[in-house]
C-alpha cells in the first residue's frame, strides 16, 4: 500500500469569512472611537500658536456652558473648531468680511473635521458677514 499522507486543508472560503468578519469589527470599532488629538494649530486652529496646551487656553479664555462668544474676522473658523473640541453648550458667532474663504459649505467641512475628534458637538455656529464698517452681529454677542 502506498504511503499516503492527507493534509486538512482548512476551507478557505470560511477563512475569508473569518478574515473578513475580523476586519470588519476592526473598523467599525476605530471609527467609533474618539481620540483626543495634540494640541496644535493644525486641530485646534491658529490660536493654539500662543498657548502651550489647552488648559492654558481655556483659562485664558474662561469659555461657560451658556456663553455666547462672537469671533470677528474668523477668515474660515478654524478657532471656533478648535474652541468648540474643548467646550460645550456655546454659541459662537462665526463673523467676517471674507464671504470667499468663509462661506457655510466651507464652514460645514471644518466641523466635519472636527467631528472626527469629537462626534457630538453641542455648540451652536451661526455665521454672520459684516462689512468693514459694521459686524452685522446681534447686540448680545
Amino acid at each position: 500500500m502506498p504511503n499516503c499522507k492527507t493534509t486538512l486543508k482548512p476551507d478557505s472560503l470560511t477563512m475569508n469569512k473569518k478574515l473578513f468578519i475580523l476586519f470588519l469589527i476592526a473598523v467599525v470599532g476605530l471609527t467609533s472611537l474618539t481620540f483626543e488629538p495634540k494640541f496644535s494649530y493644525k486641530v485646534y486652529g491658529n490660536v493654539a500658536n500662543y498657548f502651550e496646551n489647552k488648559n492654558d487656553l481655556l483659562t485664558f479664555f474662561d469659555f461657560h456652558k451658556g456663553d455666547i462668544v462672537a469671533e470677528v474676522g474668523v477668515y474660515e473658523g478654524k478657532n471656533v473648531c478648535g474652541f468648540s473640541l474643548l467646550t460645550d453648550s456655546i454659541t459662537f458667532y462665526v463673523q467676517d468680511i471674507d464671504t470667499i474663504h468663509l462661506t457655510q459649505t466651507h464652514f460645514d467641512k471644518i466641523i466635519k473635521r472636527c467631528k472626527r475628534y469629537k462626534k457630538q458637538l453641542t455648540n451652536k455656529f451661526i455665521l454672520c458677514f459684516g462689512t468693514i464698517t459694521q459686524t452685522n452681529l446681534p447686540d448680545n454677542t
